[in-house]
């Protein structure tokens, strides 16, 4: 007569190897009492011996490696804390002997106790705990209020804590009708920007998660595209995020960078009964940006962008978001083969820049300023200039000539035609003249649009369209 325990990690490992699945191979692989194996054997033993008149010999018992029963250590103040309830050590110690455990040591702060051996799925202190839930009973823990801390009472340090006007980017982007995307910091490397920073990752789960990103432009793509199937014709997204890049090759070191990316995509609008569908443009989104920066105080221009690293996304022309600092970002209209590649609207707009300078800005200080008592004088002039002369480059010149008594300067016509010269435009812009002194007089008013035609002559050549 035999009796046996088979060591569960080679039941398991030739079952599999086989490809032989019992119902002994399911039982042992799952691991068994290895200390009913003496104790069944003596059973049928006897069994047969009163049955049959049999006579017992003395047993061969091949038992290399003694097994020894684990002792764990329950702490009652984790049990409570854990279970959320007070408990008494010395009912504690006696549910556990109901369950089947041995309790060597007994204090009113632990207890030592030890497994039983055909519990094969306790090995930890926290299985004692679940054991003495179970035997108290989940009714009887009464139900508590999770202590809560405020996020502001928190200690982040300096460095990790949001910035107090991250919440405020987002109400205004979402009072212009925005909604906020969140996406994963791992991309394909097939995305990034610039390959010699690029930071890979170690162990990637597959090469469409294998690197960080150095911008929020694909991502922001994903999102639009997915947006597009489900048939939305007017969409509006935004992510505030993170960017990876290396700071030094040589060092490995790794800068992050928040940045902000904002699309428009289909229709400029929802439908409307009264407002007829019009897609969406470059200016719906340029307005959106400037919008934000008014918000914030942050004074911008805007230029042609040069890196060509860029023109792979977009099409001609991309803008270049330029502060005090520098250059913070772009703005462009998404490549066709690209949103053909992600299913997007052929109007398909996407604005990216740095955070940093909305974070550092102290906002813009609001101030009454009581309207003129003097009428104001609107004068429209048209130039021709070369068709690569940006109008936001004219508005600045002439801003800067026109002095104290220009008050805006808005352009609001682009005229195009083979009778101006080919490679040429015409621009028009609308001067407004004004003084809280005085009535100016068209004797004044002309002398000022007289130097800033020169000044355009000199700077762009331009010249003055009269018809």
């Amino acid at each position: 007569l035999e009796s046996a325990y088979f060591h569960p990690p080679s039941i398991r490992r030739t079952a599999k190897t086989l490809g032989l699945q019992t119902d002994a191979s399911y039982r042992f692989e799952r691991g068994a009492d290895i200390e009913m194996v003496r104790y069944a054997l003596d059973r049928a033993s006897a069994l047969i011996a009163e049955l049959t008149g049999a006579r017992m010999s003395e047993p061969i018992d091949v038992y290399p490696r003694q097994w020894v029963p684990p002792v764990l250590t329950l702490r009652m103040e984790r049990a409570e804390r854990i279970l959320g309830t007070q408990l008494d050590s010395q009912t504690v110690a006696e549910s556990l002997r109901q369950a089947g455990y041995k309790v060597h040591e007994h204090t009113t702060n632990h207890l030592s106790v030890q497994v039983p051996s055909y519990r094969r799925d306790v090995s930890a202190e926290i299985d004692v705990i679940e054991d003495v839930a179970i035997a108290i009973g989940y009714d009887a823990i009464e139900p508590s209020q999770a202590a809560v801390v405020p996020f502001a009472a928190r200690n982040i340090p300096v460095h990790l804590q949001p910035s107090p006007h991250r919440d405020r980017l987002r109400d205004v982007l979402s009072c212009l009708g925005f909604h906020e995307t969140l996406s994963y910091h791992l991309q394909a490397p097939e995305t990034v920007l610039d390959e010699s920073v690029t930071v890979e990752v170690a162990n990637a789960l597959g090469r469409e998660r294998s690197v960080l990103r150095q911008w929020l432009f694909p991502s922001m793509l994903e999102n639009l595209s997915r947006n597009a199937r489900y048939g939305a014709e007017s969409i509006r997204l935004f992510e505030v995020g993170k960017t990876f890049r290396l700071c030094s090759a040589t060092e490995g070191s790794v800068c992050e960078e928040e940045r902000l990316a904002v699309a428009i995509a289909g229709q400029a609008a929802e439908r409307h009964w009264l407002a007829k569908e019009r897609p969406a443009d470059l200016f719906d989104l340029k307005g959106v940006v400037e919008a934000l920066m008014d918000q914030f105080g942050v004074e911008i221009q805007w230029e042609v962008a040069e890196p060509k690293m860029l023109h792979r996304w977009f099409s001609d022309p991309v803008l270049s978001l330029v502060t005090a600092g520098g250059r913070i970002g772009y703005l462009g209209h998404v490549h066709q083969s690209i949103a053909n590649a992600y299913d997007l609207p052929p109007t398909t707009f996407v604005a990216e820049f740095s955070l940093e300078p909305l974070y550092r800005s102290n906002g813009r200080a609001w101030q009454y300023v009581p309207p003129s008592s003097y009428p104001d004088v609107v004068r429209d002039i048209a130039i021709v200039v070369e068709h690569s002369v940006p109008s936001a480059t004219i508005g600045r010149l002439i801003a800067e000539v026109g002095g104290e008594l220009l008050r805006t300067v808005e352009p609001f016509d682009v005229f195009i035609h083979p009778s101006i010269g080919e490679g040429n435009k015409s621009i028009a812009f609308r001067l407004t003249f004004g003084s809280k002194e005085r009535t100016l007089t068209d004797e004044e008013v002309n002398a000022e649009l007289t130097r800033i035609v020169d000044a355009l002559k000199r700077q762009f050549n331009a010249q003055l369209r009269t018809t």
